[in-house]
Protein backbone atom coordinates (compact mmCIF):
# COMPACT_ATOMS: atom_id res chain seq x y z
CA UNK A 1 0.00 0.00 0.00
CA UNK A 2 1.87 3.13 -1.27
CA UNK A 3 -0.46 5.55 1.82
CA UNK A 4 1.76 3.60 4.70
CA UNK A 5 4.81 3.75 2.66
CA UNK A 6 7.78 6.17 4.03
CA UNK A 7 7.89 7.47 7.30
CA UNK A 8 4.05 9.30 7.45
CA UNK A 9 1.03 7.51 6.53
CA UNK A 10 -1.34 9.47 4.48
CA UNK A 11 -4.43 9.27 6.38
CA UNK A 12 -6.25 11.76 3.85
CA UNK A 13 -5.18 9.95 0.35
CA UNK A 14 -6.50 6.28 2.54
CA UNK A 15 -9.85 8.02 3.44
CA UNK A 16 -10.07 9.54 -0.02
CA UNK A 17 -9.05 5.80 -1.51
CA UNK A 18 -11.77 3.88 0.84
CA UNK A 19 -14.58 6.58 -0.13
CA UNK A 20 -13.76 6.25 -4.04
CA UNK A 21 -13.62 2.21 -3.74
CA UNK A 22 -17.01 2.19 -1.54
CA UNK A 23 -18.72 4.45 -3.89
CA UNK A 24 -17.64 3.25 -7.29
CA UNK A 25 -18.97 -0.27 -5.60
CA UNK A 26 -22.40 1.30 -5.09
CA UNK A 27 -22.61 2.18 -8.53
CA UNK A 28 -22.34 6.04 -7.51
CA UNK A 29 -19.60 8.67 -8.45
CA UNK A 30 -18.41 11.51 -6.46
CA UNK A 31 -18.98 15.24 -7.41
CA UNK A 32 -17.87 18.12 -6.22
CA UNK A 33 -20.93 20.48 -4.77
CA UNK A 34 -21.36 23.74 -6.77
CA UNK A 35 -19.93 26.80 -5.51
CA UNK A 36 -23.03 29.76 -4.31
CA UNK A 37 -22.04 32.55 -5.82
CA UNK A 38 -24.71 35.19 -4.11
CA UNK A 39 -22.99 37.95 -2.52
CA UNK A 40 -22.59 38.72 1.19
CA UNK A 41 -25.14 40.59 2.44
CA UNK A 42 -24.25 40.87 6.27
CA UNK A 43 -22.89 43.70 7.88
CA UNK A 44 -20.24 43.52 10.54
CA UNK A 45 -22.48 44.52 13.07
CA UNK A 46 -24.65 41.40 11.67
CA UNK A 47 -21.94 38.87 12.65
CA UNK A 48 -21.04 40.49 15.84
CA UNK A 49 -24.73 40.05 16.97
CA UNK A 50 -24.84 36.45 15.99
CA UNK A 51 -20.98 35.14 16.89
CA UNK A 52 -21.02 37.04 20.14
CA UNK A 53 -24.47 36.50 21.05
CA UNK A 54 -24.38 33.18 20.63
CA UNK A 55 -21.34 32.93 22.80
CA UNK A 56 -23.42 34.91 25.31
CA UNK A 57 -26.39 32.66 25.10
CA UNK A 58 -24.24 29.51 26.02
CA UNK A 59 -22.87 31.26 28.75
CA UNK A 60 -26.38 32.34 30.23
CA UNK A 61 -27.78 28.96 29.95
CA UNK A 62 -24.69 27.38 31.60
CA UNK A 63 -24.28 30.02 34.58
CA UNK A 64 -26.20 28.39 37.18
CA UNK A 65 -23.53 25.35 36.50
CA UNK A 66 -20.98 24.46 39.29
CA UNK A 67 -17.56 25.19 38.44
CA UNK A 68 -15.88 21.69 37.00
CA UNK A 69 -13.40 20.01 39.57
CA UNK A 70 -10.13 20.37 38.84
CA UNK A 71 -7.92 17.05 38.81
CA UNK A 72 -4.54 17.86 40.00
CA UNK A 73 -1.79 15.76 37.67
CA UNK A 74 1.50 14.18 39.10
CA UNK A 75 3.56 15.60 36.65
CA UNK A 76 7.59 14.52 36.17
CA UNK A 77 8.29 17.90 35.85
CA UNK A 78 6.95 21.41 35.64
CA UNK A 79 7.25 24.24 33.65
CA UNK A 80 8.37 27.17 35.59
CA UNK A 81 10.23 28.81 32.72
CA UNK A 82 10.30 28.57 28.75
CA UNK A 83 13.23 28.17 27.04
CA UNK A 84 15.09 30.53 24.88
CA UNK A 85 15.05 30.42 21.39
CA UNK A 86 17.55 31.08 18.42
CA UNK A 87 17.48 33.41 15.27
CA UNK A 88 17.64 29.72 13.46
CA UNK A 89 14.30 28.78 15.44
CA UNK A 90 12.48 32.09 14.04
CA UNK A 91 14.06 31.45 10.68
CA UNK A 92 12.17 28.02 10.22
CA UNK A 93 9.19 29.52 11.49
CA UNK A 94 9.42 32.63 8.89
CA UNK A 95 10.31 29.64 6.41
CA UNK A 96 7.27 27.46 7.03
CA UNK A 97 4.63 30.27 7.14
CA UNK A 98 1.88 30.23 4.91
CA UNK A 99 2.49 33.82 2.52
CA UNK A 100 -1.08 34.95 3.77
CA UNK A 101 -1.07 38.16 6.11
CA UNK A 102 -3.66 40.03 7.65
CA UNK A 103 -4.41 43.64 7.47
CA UNK A 104 -2.99 44.28 11.21
CA UNK A 105 0.59 43.35 9.65
CA UNK A 106 2.62 46.46 8.96
CA UNK A 107 4.30 44.40 6.07
CA UNK A 108 3.30 41.46 3.66
CA UNK A 109 4.72 37.72 5.01
CA UNK A 110 6.48 37.51 1.76
CA UNK A 111 8.64 40.80 2.12
CA UNK A 112 9.00 38.75 5.58
CA UNK A 113 10.34 36.31 4.05
CA UNK A 114 12.55 37.92 1.35
CA UNK A 115 14.15 40.50 4.67
CA UNK A 116 14.46 37.27 6.71
CA UNK A 117 18.35 38.03 7.55
CA UNK A 118 16.89 41.34 8.91
CA UNK A 119 13.46 40.47 10.35
CA UNK A 120 14.13 36.89 12.22
CA UNK A 121 16.90 38.01 14.31
CA UNK A 122 14.75 41.15 16.00
CA UNK A 123 11.66 38.91 16.33
CA UNK A 124 13.87 36.43 18.35
CA UNK A 125 14.57 38.82 20.98
CA UNK A 126 11.48 39.82 20.75
CA UNK A 127 9.79 36.47 21.35
CA UNK A 128 12.93 36.02 24.16
CA UNK A 129 12.13 38.85 25.93
CA UNK A 130 8.34 38.22 26.15
CA UNK A 131 8.78 34.60 27.86
CA UNK A 132 11.20 36.15 30.52
CA UNK A 133 9.19 38.53 31.29
CA UNK A 134 5.99 36.66 31.09
CA UNK A 135 4.60 39.69 29.00
CA UNK A 136 2.41 39.40 26.19
CA UNK A 137 2.71 42.42 23.94
CA UNK A 138 -0.39 44.79 23.75
CA UNK A 139 -0.15 45.75 20.51
CA UNK A 140 -0.64 41.48 19.24
CA UNK A 141 -3.74 40.78 21.50
CA UNK A 142 -6.16 42.29 18.59
CA UNK A 143 -8.03 39.61 16.32
CA UNK A 144 -9.18 40.68 12.82
CA UNK A 145 -12.67 38.62 11.97
CA UNK A 146 -14.50 37.94 9.13
CA UNK A 147 -17.23 35.20 8.54
CA UNK A 148 -16.11 32.24 5.96
CA UNK A 149 -18.80 29.60 4.70
CA UNK A 150 -18.64 26.76 6.39
CA UNK A 151 -18.99 24.44 3.06
CA UNK A 152 -19.42 25.74 -0.35
CA UNK A 153 -23.04 23.80 -0.80
CA UNK A 154 -24.18 25.60 2.50
CA UNK A 155 -27.22 28.33 2.19
CA UNK A 156 -24.97 31.95 2.42
CA UNK A 157 -28.18 33.90 3.25
CA UNK A 158 -27.96 32.11 6.31
CA UNK A 159 -25.76 33.06 9.64
CA UNK A 160 -25.50 29.73 10.80
CA UNK A 161 -23.67 28.27 7.39
CA UNK A 162 -20.47 30.39 8.25
CA UNK A 163 -17.82 30.18 10.72
CA UNK A 164 -15.86 33.29 12.70
CA UNK A 165 -12.31 33.07 11.18
CA UNK A 166 -9.59 35.33 13.65
CA UNK A 167 -6.60 37.01 11.98
CA UNK A 168 -3.87 37.60 14.17
CA UNK A 169 -0.42 39.22 13.18
CA UNK A 170 2.20 37.17 11.97
CA UNK A 171 4.40 38.34 15.14
CA UNK A 172 1.82 36.70 17.37
CA UNK A 173 1.56 33.54 15.32
CA UNK A 174 5.12 33.44 15.84
CA UNK A 175 5.37 33.91 19.64
CA UNK A 176 2.33 31.39 19.57
CA UNK A 177 4.14 28.80 17.70
CA UNK A 178 6.89 28.55 19.83
CA UNK A 179 5.29 28.40 23.12
CA UNK A 180 3.46 25.94 21.60
CA UNK A 181 5.95 23.75 20.95
CA UNK A 182 7.83 23.81 24.36
CA UNK A 183 4.40 23.32 26.51
CA UNK A 184 3.52 20.83 23.54
CA UNK A 185 6.50 18.85 24.72
CA UNK A 186 5.72 19.16 28.75
CA UNK A 187 2.63 17.86 28.21
CA UNK A 188 3.72 14.96 26.34
CA UNK A 189 6.67 14.19 28.29
CA UNK A 190 4.15 14.05 31.36
CA UNK A 191 1.31 12.37 29.73
CA UNK A 192 -1.22 15.01 29.93
CA UNK A 193 -3.12 14.30 26.22
CA UNK A 194 -5.42 11.78 25.71
CA UNK A 195 -4.09 8.44 24.24
CA UNK A 196 -6.56 8.94 21.34
CA UNK A 197 -6.87 12.43 20.42
CA UNK A 198 -8.73 13.58 17.06
CA UNK A 199 -7.54 16.66 16.40
CA UNK A 200 -4.69 19.14 16.95
CA UNK A 201 -1.89 16.24 17.33
CA UNK A 202 0.47 15.50 14.76
CA UNK A 203 -1.04 12.17 12.74
CA UNK A 204 -4.25 12.64 14.51
CA UNK A 205 -7.72 14.17 12.64
CA UNK A 206 -10.87 13.41 11.91
CA UNK A 207 -10.33 11.17 9.55
CA UNK A 208 -8.21 8.78 12.00
CA UNK A 209 -10.98 9.30 14.53
CA UNK A 210 -13.79 8.27 11.98
CA UNK A 211 -11.37 4.93 11.41
CA UNK A 212 -10.84 4.32 15.17
CA UNK A 213 -14.67 4.53 15.37
CA UNK A 214 -15.07 2.47 12.61
CA UNK A 215 -12.88 -0.48 13.66
CA UNK A 216 -13.89 -0.14 17.38
CA UNK A 217 -18.00 -0.91 16.25
CA UNK A 218 -16.97 -3.84 13.73
CA UNK A 219 -14.89 -5.42 16.36
CA UNK A 220 -17.71 -4.97 19.00
CA UNK A 221 -20.36 -6.30 16.54
CA UNK A 222 -18.14 -9.41 15.66
CA UNK A 223 -18.05 -9.90 20.18
CA UNK A 224 -21.51 -9.78 19.37
CA UNK A 225 -22.25 -6.40 21.71
CA UNK A 226 -24.48 -3.62 20.98
CA UNK A 227 -22.90 -0.21 20.21
CA UNK A 228 -24.16 3.02 21.18
CA UNK A 229 -22.88 6.25 20.02
CA UNK A 230 -23.36 9.72 21.09
CA UNK A 231 -22.36 12.66 19.19
CA UNK A 232 -21.56 15.92 21.17
CA UNK A 233 -21.83 19.43 19.45
CA UNK A 234 -18.63 21.41 21.05
CA UNK A 235 -18.44 23.73 17.58
CA UNK A 236 -18.93 26.79 20.48
CA UNK A 237 -16.64 24.58 22.93
CA UNK A 238 -13.62 27.26 21.93
CA UNK A 239 -15.43 30.49 22.13
CA UNK A 240 -16.96 30.10 25.29
CA UNK A 241 -13.56 28.42 27.16
CA UNK A 242 -13.36 30.70 30.69
CA UNK A 243 -9.82 32.04 31.28
CA UNK A 244 -9.85 32.42 34.65
CA UNK A 245 -10.72 28.39 35.20
CA UNK A 246 -8.20 27.72 31.84
CA UNK A 247 -5.30 29.47 33.92
CA UNK A 248 -6.30 27.12 36.85
CA UNK A 249 -6.21 24.18 35.15
CA UNK A 250 -3.19 25.40 33.45
CA UNK A 251 -1.58 25.84 37.48
CA UNK A 252 -2.95 23.09 38.97
CA UNK A 253 -3.10 20.03 36.32
CA UNK A 254 -0.40 20.76 34.00
CA UNK A 255 2.11 22.02 36.73
CA UNK A 256 2.43 25.35 34.66
CA UNK A 257 4.16 27.93 37.14
CA UNK A 258 6.39 30.96 37.41
CA UNK A 259 7.22 33.17 34.28
CA UNK A 260 5.51 30.71 32.12
CA UNK A 261 2.44 31.09 33.87
CA UNK A 262 2.61 34.83 34.04
CA UNK A 263 3.07 34.34 30.30
CA UNK A 264 0.14 32.59 29.68
CA UNK A 265 -1.84 35.01 31.91
CA UNK A 266 -0.74 38.10 30.21
CA UNK A 267 -1.47 36.18 26.89
CA UNK A 268 -5.36 36.06 27.50
CA UNK A 269 -5.81 39.03 29.53
CA UNK A 270 -7.13 42.11 27.81
CA UNK A 271 -7.62 40.66 24.38
CA UNK A 272 -9.67 42.32 21.51
CA UNK A 273 -11.30 41.58 18.40
CA UNK A 274 -12.72 43.16 15.70
CA UNK A 275 -15.83 42.44 13.17
CA UNK A 276 -14.84 43.41 9.38
CA UNK A 277 -16.67 43.40 6.17
CA UNK A 278 -15.89 44.37 2.94
CA UNK A 279 -17.85 47.17 3.49
CA UNK A 280 -17.97 47.57 7.32
CA UNK A 281 -16.14 46.91 10.57
CA UNK A 282 -17.17 47.06 14.07
CA UNK A 283 -15.43 48.63 17.15
CA UNK A 284 -13.28 46.68 19.70
CA UNK A 285 -14.92 44.27 21.61
CA UNK A 286 -12.88 43.24 24.81
CA UNK A 287 -12.64 38.95 25.33
CA UNK A 288 -13.55 37.80 28.28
Amino acid sequence: MVFFSGRRPNTGQLCLCVIRVTHSSCGTRLTKSPRCRSQFTYSASDLVMHFVGKVDKIRANTASVPPPRVVDCQCASGLSMFQQVTTGDIRRLISRAPCKHCDLDPAPTWLVKRAIDVVAPVIADVCNVSVQSGFFPQSQKLAQVTARLKKPSMDPDDLNSFSPISNLTLLSKIVERMVTKQFTSHAALNGLFPERPSAYSQFHSTESAVLALHNDTVCANDRGKVTGLVLLDLSSAFDTVDHTLLLSILESRCLVTGQSLAWFHSYLMDRAQVYTTRSSQTFLIPLT
